[in-house]
């Protein structure tokens, strides 16, 4: 049978498991003996990753409290009392930050035991036991918030270069004068037992624990006076050090409370979280005239009438050392190294299928594509970072943000273990819906080595070739406490950078479409993927400040689209052109094909040029436009052996809808008249002395018979025969 017993807060023992009640006996109870942590009315124990178990006091209590760490807040809960055990009921969740909680449970008549099933395991923390109900009807989560001191009375507030005001922590202010007045002449050093660590924002977890003080405790405002994260920053607690605390039983008058965060019964004290200590203790020793000695400065188990072995015997056996250090002339610090970088990169299946002049080595994404940029903030620091914010920017309306989560590698701290980060549901934050282009995130700290990321899910909105250089993403800090303030736009310097360099970084992309192609770049290589086929085409370019794409014919040569074309038939009926030649009178073809399809007659159009160069071409009124088109070729001069060929435009429309696959308006061109084409594309031999151009014979229509073109009046026919006659007769030669 496993047991889910929890490590107590004692100098002693567990006592003996107790026996459960009859027909109860899957489970242990874990009894709280004379030696917890206590302070009379109360008494408390650590929590240790469990899922279920049952807790008996060492009194009857009408209150347990419940400060804890999980990734979902609710607990079950029944009491056994002298009648058995009750029906299962809910905790109160008065408090929630990322993963960070506060419960309390508050009986109508004493209880002996409690059982509690959590819906999640619990991380850290740890619960109280009270004998009578001292919860707080006030809650935390309704007070208003800390106001900054602008004018901070006399040797009542530590100095902003040493401890992080209340107001930048985000306190809630009380509203209410707490404690008494008083002169400090001694000090307690405390651990807070549970939580045990700083989680991934110390000013977080000193937000929980104002939470739990006020809601469950039922405390004015925070017990303590100053507060010191593993990570070595230094918290103000309560508002004002010329009042009592409550963190020494009747101990507090002229008392100075400073609690580590930790459990040094079974952690140790870090360096930087030692030093902060020495540094606080040496100021209000020099502010209030406080002799540093043992006599003056005690762990809170060494004042008369205490319970408890706070503040652990790790941190209780080195208070000797501490004062040394605080006694002694402060040394001047080794420089410390401070250095942040943040990166910007897409994440997915990015591919740069698009090579073309400038668009070379960028990551390539079609219409309605989705996939996740990634914004990488790492502390490369000596030390802790904090206050850090940072904006994004997606160039809209190309890219559309849809969703993101913030997430840390924190403790792992190796850029590839990452959990969600409390920062995440940071108050502030842009909507986890709706996300607006850019925007401002909150970050909290930062630990030494330290990375955090902004996966933004990102969808491809509108096709981008022309009207925007490389749609981007960009990121930069907008702000670091003290050390760069502040950056509100992307290439503006903060008037304060201690780093010497701008803080920003950007990663390019382009949007193309399936079934739209406008070529109005300025590179005369960005071609949209479109190529010469049939051997007739002499070169395709790009016409900067024209465009449009041009091709040099010197024989009945085609145009064909890139390799990602992807039509739907159903949704677009008609095809549209925009093109011009030197050639009057010619005659246009298009051909498709799906995907691994041989090109034919069977899936094609001709028509007549037009003089507008528009054209409205009503494709599914030939009964092979069915299916997914995936190549589409244009066969621009049918009936000529050479021009100049200018195409300004191709996408698709619905007649039905009078929507387009494009940004382009519907075009409302009456449609061509066509017939499926007389012959596949080809390069038939240029003449060296080319026939005079023709002038269009304005009476010749395409007539159709049987599904086929007349080939009348068309030269490329007689040259396909010419050529075959000659294959005949070389092979009679044979």
């Amino acid at each position: 049978m496993k047991r889910f017993l929890l490590p107590l807060l004692l100098l002693g023992c567990v006592d003996p498991v107790a026996s459960p009640p009859e027909g109860q006996n899957e489970l242990p109870i874990t009894i709280l003996g004379s030696q917890a942590h206590s302070h009379g009315n109360s008494a408390h124990l650590t929590i240790s990753d469990w899922t279920q178990t049952r807790l008996e006091a060492p009194f009857e209590f009408h209150q347990l409290g419940l400060v804890y760490d999980a990734v979902e807040p609710g607990i079950d809960y029944r009491v056994r009392n002298l009648d058995g055990w009750s029906s299962w009921k809910s905790a109160e969740v008065t408090w929630s930050e990322g993963k960070h909680r506060v419960a309390r449970i508050l009986l109508d008549s004493p209880a002996q035991a409690i059982e509690l099933r959590p819906h999640a395991v619990l991380e850290d923390g740890r619960a109280d036991f009270h004998k009578e109900i001292v919860a707080s009807q006030i809650l935390a989560r309704d007070l208003p918030l800390e106001e900054p001191v602008l004018t901070p009375v006399l040797n009542a507030i530590a100095p902003r270069s040493l401890v992080i005001p209340r107001a930048e922590w985000g306190a809630r202010n009380p509203d209410k004068v707490c404690g008494v007045a008083h002169d400090p002449y001694r000090m307690s050093v405390h651990h807070t037992a549970g939580p045990v660590d700083d989680g991934p924002d110390p000013a977080a977890r000193m937000r929980q624990m104002q939470a739990y003080h006020i809601d469950s405790n039922g405390w004015c405002d925070i017990g303590y006076h100053f507060v010191a994260s593993q990570s070595g920053l230094l918290y103000q607690g309560i508002s004002n050090e010329a009042r009592t605390g409550i963190h020494v039983g009747n101990q507090n008058t002229g008392n100075i409370g400073i609690s580590l965060i930790g459990n040094f019964q079974t952690q140790t004290v870090g360096q930087p979280q030692f030093e902060a200590v020495a540094n606080i203790v040496r100021w209000v020793g020099d502010t209030y005239g406080i002799a540093l000695n043992r006599t003056n400065v005690k762990g809170h188990q060494e004042w008369p009438g205490q319970s408890t072995n706070c503040p652990g015997s790790n941190m209780l056996n080195r208070l000797g050392e501490m004062l040394t250090l605080a006694g002694s002339d402060p040394v001047p610090p080794e420089p410390e190294n401070y250095d942040v970088e943040i990166t910007t990169r897409w994440l997915g299946e990015s591919a740069d299928f698009y090579q073309e002049g400038s668009s070379a080595g960028k990551a390539d994404y079609l219409i309605g594509e989705r996939f996740q940029a990634e914004i990488l903030v790492t502390n490369n620091s000596d030390g802790p970072i904090r206050g850090v914010e940072v904006d994004y920017w997606l160039e809209s309306p190309y890219l559309r943000p849809v969703g993101y989560e913030i997430q840390t590698d924190h403790p792992e701290k190796d850029k590839a273990t990452w959990k969600l980060n409390d920062a995440d549901s940071a108050e502030g934050n842009p909507p986890k819906t709706d996300m607006p282009a850019t925007a401002k995130l909150t970050m909290y700290a930062f630990g030494a080595g330290e990375t955090k990321r902004v996966l933004i899910d990102v969808e491809a909105s509108q096709y981008s070739i022309g009207a925007a250089d490389h749609p981007d993403i960009r990121a930069w800090v907008r702000k670091i406490d003290e050390r760069y303030v502040e950056q509100t736009e992307w290439n503006q310097t903060p008037a304060l950078n201690t780093f010497n360099k701008l803080l920003q970084h950007y990663t390019e992309s382009d949007v193309l479409s399936p079934y739209e192609w406008q070529f109005n770049s300025d590179d005369m290589a960005m071609v949209e993927g479109w190529s010469s086929c049939g051997g007739g085409t002499d070169s395709v370019v790009i016409v900067p400040d024209s465009g449009v794409l041009r091709a040099t014919n010197t024989g009945a040569g085609c145009l064909s689209s890139p390799a990602w074309t992807l039509v739907d038939t159903a949704e677009w009926d008609q095809l549209v052109l925009k093109m011009s030649t030197d050639q009057p009178g010619h005659r246009v073809a298009v051909f498709w094909a799906a995907e691994g399809e041989e090109i034919t007659t069977e899936k094609s159009v001709e028509f007549a040029a037009k003089p507008n160069g528009i054209y409205v071409v009503p494709l599914a009124q030939n009964t092979a436009w069915t299916g997914e088109v995936q190549q589409l070729r244009i066969v621009p001069l049918v009936n000529k052996t050479q021009g100049i060929v200018n195409l300004d435009a191709v996408f698709f429309q619905s007649s039905a809808r009078e929507e387009t696959s494009s940004s382009d308006p519907f075009v409302g061109e009456a449609p061509v008249s066509f017939a499926p084409a007389a012959e596949l594309p080809q390069n038939p031999e240029t003449p060296s002395n080319p026939d005079p151009i023709e002038e269009p014979d304005e009476s010749a229509e395409v007539e159709v018979s049987s599904g086929c073109a007349s080939a009348s009046g068309n030269p490329g026919i007689l040259l396909l025969l010419l050529g075959l006659v000659q294959l005949f007769v070389r092979r009679r030669k044979q």
